[in-house]
Formats: C-alpha cells, structure tokens, sequence
C-alpha cells in the first residue's frame, strides 16, 4: 500500500503529498530565500510569504472579520482575531494547563518550559524563544523604517509605533476614566489606564516571564531582548530603547 504522504524530507520527518510542498520546505533547512521583495530588502523562502508581506507596502487587507469587520493582510492574523470575539482557546500546553489561541501562541509559550530558542538570527547568531521577539530583533539589522507619520515626518519600524504615535498631533480626548476623571485621545489608551486601578497584567514576556499592564511598556521591555533601538536623540544621534529616554541624557542633576 502506498503510503498516503510519499514526499518524504531526507534531513527531518517531514512528509507531504506534492512534490512542491517538499520542495519548499527543504528552504526551511538549506536557509535560502530566493523571493525577494522590490520594495524593501528582506526575502522569503515561498512565494506565499512574499505575497502576505507585499500587503505591508500596499495597505492591502483582504480578510474581513465577520463580526466587527476588521481587516487583515494575512489569513492567520484573522483566524488569531476572530478567537478573541468566541473566546476559544483549544491549544493547551501539557506542562501547566494554560490555554491559548493559536498554535504560534502555544509553541512560543512551550519555551520558558523547554528553554529551547528554536529562532535564530542568521546575521548575529542570537536566539530567541518566539517569533514576535525574532521579527522585531531583526529590524536592528535591517533598519527599515516604512511607516511615516503625515503630520510631522517621522517614521517608524512598525504600524503599531505609528498608531500610537498619531494622538500626539490631536488635542481631543473624548475617553475619561470612570475611576480617577483621567481623559484619553485613544479607547485602547483609556483601557491600558484601566489597568492601573485593576492590578491586571496581561501582557507577559515570552524571554523572561515578566508581565506588564501597559502595551507600550512590555514593548520597551522587548527591545532589551532584541538589542532594538528605534529612537534617536536629535542633540547627540545616540540610540535609546525608549523614546522617553533619550532627552533624559541631556538633562542636569
């Protein structure tokens, strides 16, 4: 009887039904990426990879959410999002219960048990346990900073940092704080000030288990692990992990 998945990896235990699938993975093992973006210099071992990333210089957001209607460039983002509206979390780790979204989530949280950092940097040999620490440690070698900011010109590594960026050019501050009176320019920002009267801390370090209330601290923290240092003094060009760091420098005793 054959067998039902004949395409077998000579170097792992990978096996697939189409030649092409085995092809493709062999790139995971000889570390070729031959697709190569024209409008940045990274470059991807499939063409599948290369179409998701395209959809970052494009703005291209193909899949909908059903429930609330937001947009994503890649199918995965929308399945990840789409849990958060049913709640379900069917992958379990089998050393301490906890349960999670998706199986990307899971395996990165299988690290701090295994100590195994199965992501390594191919330009200075640094290893980390998740793919969200990896892909924002390889911004320091490529220095690519594609989103800018239509009101002053600044421009960042990631989508997100402009997000958070924008309200600064705004005075309104329609969201106030049932607690304390505090107002807010963003809905998100309100809920990560929530955070401070509840003690909840949902944002948890893969790398070293530390856990935070507020999103744009747990990303200060990441960029201790992956050596980022996306702001720059205006007086003396020095880098700094955190924007609020670098005028602190220049400042008397």
């Amino acid at each position: 009887m054959l067998s039902e998945k004949p395409f077998q990896c000579d170097q792992c235990d990978f096996a697939c039904i189409q030649s092409f699938d085995l092809v493709k993975h062999k790139f995971t093992h000889s570390g070729d990426k031959p697709y190569k973006c024209d409008m940045c210099p990274k470059q991807f071992t499939r063409p599948a990879r290369l179409r998701d990333h395209m959809r970052t210089h494009t703005g291209e957001k193909p899949y909908i959410c059903d429930v609330c209607g937001k947009g994503f460039a890649i199918q995965t983002g929308l399945k990840s999002h789409q849990a958060m509206h049913t709640g379900d979390k069917p992958f379990k780790c089998d050393e301490c219960d906890k349960t999670f979204r998706t199986q990307l989530e899971l395996q990165s949280h299988m690290g701090r048990h295994t100590g195994v950092k199965p992501f390594r940097c191919d330009i200075c040999d640094k290893e980390f346990i998740s793919t969200i620490t990896f892909k924002r440690h390889a911004i320091v070698h490529s220095g690519e900073k594609p989103f800018e900011c239509n009101e002053c010109g600044r421009r960042f590594a990631r989508s997100t940092d402009l997000k958070v960026h924008l309200p600064v050019h705004s005075e309104d501050k329609p969201y106030k704080c049932g607690e304390c009176e505090k107002m807010f320019t963003r809905f998100s920002t309100l809920k990560e000030h929530i955070r401070t009267h509840t003690g909840e801390r949902p944002f948890k370090c893969d790398e070293c288990s530390r856990e935070f209330n507020h999103r744009s601290h747990f990303n200060n923290h990441l960029r201790i692990h992956t050596g980022e240092k996306p702001f720059k003094c205006e007086i003396c060009e020095k880098d700094f992990f955190s924007q609020g760091l670098s005028p602190l420098s220049h400042e008397g005793p």
